[in-house]
């Protein structure tokens, strides 16, 4: 989602031009919401990967820790 956000910001929607007509201008800004929305998106996506990923590796750590104390 991330690089599909960054794609559409920089690739599709690009540099606008300095007096474009209407259409243009349209496509522009739909473009670059469809950017900004999908770079939120990804981003979410890897702030809650990450944190995810860490209760995992605590619970596996502390899993591992409670039996080996019982044995």
């Amino acid at each position: 989602m991330l690089g599909i956000g960054l794609f559409y910001t920089t690739v599709k929607a690009g540099i606008p031009y300095q007096d474009p007509p209407l259409e243009l201008q349209i496509q522009y800004a739909v473009n670059m919401g469809v950017g900004n929305e999908l770079l939120k998106v990804g981003a979410v996506l890897v702030c809650v990967s990450i944190v995810g990923r860490l209760i995992i590796r605590i619970i596996r750590k502390s899993q591992k820790n409670a039996s080996g104390a019982q044995s």
